[in-house]
């Protein structure tokens, strides 16, 4: 009889405790786009576990290269094409996504603007690329141009395709330097 009311007290406590866990909607790639401030391909090359303050945890800094940009809110110089970037991981949060070196992943992040890291977590739609579709692709580009539209439409910021072409009042193309909003 005691072994039964272990049971059954073990039970109880053990549903009536909160666990600490990553709690978010299921987004899918269009609600992803829409919140994140950054989509884009990378690939992973380097990853560096550094000291988090607590003995047991460790924070994860991944190098990425990033190939195609699908959105950027924030600008400044420093996230374009064939550049590099670092993604940050912390095992105390929890939503929190960890890369895997030489591996190749659809990435929605935000950015950080005081130390430019990248973060990027479980709620998105972030993939490795082996598991993303044409037709994800394809969305993707649709919902790039719809935002380029819009932000030209509403702002006036003059982007009319991906490669920083603008047609100007003559007709002519002009390059842009880059997208010079930030949100």
């Amino acid at each position: 009889m005691k072994t039964i009311i272990k049971i059954f007290s073990l039970c109880i406590l053990m549903t009536s405790i909160s666990v600490f866990g990553c709690k978010c909607e299921d987004l899918d790639i269009k609600q992803s786009f829409k919140y994140a401030e950054i989509v884009f391909i990378g690939n992973i090359n380097d990853i560096k576990k550094v000291p988090s303050g607590f003995k047991t945890l460790q924070n994860q800094l991944s190098n990425v290269r990033i190939g195609k940009i699908y959105k950027l809110d924030y600008y400044d110089g420093s996230y374009l094409e064939n550049t590099s970037a670092t993604i940050f991981s912390s095992q105390l949060r929890s939503c929190d996504l960890f890369f895997d070196q030489n591996k190749e992943y659809l990435i929605f992040g935000y950015i950080e603007p005081d130390t430019g890291f990248i973060y990027s977590e479980y709620c998105f739609k972030t993939k490795p690329i082996s598991e993303v579709t044409q037709k994800d692709l394809e969305l993707l580009e649709n919902l790039k141009f719809e935002e380029l539209y819009e932000r030209e439409r509403t702002e006036g910021i003059g982007l009319s395709d991906s490669e920083g072409y603008t047609e100007d009042s003559e007709g002519d193309n002009d390059v842009q330097e880059g997208p010079n909003w930030r949100n």
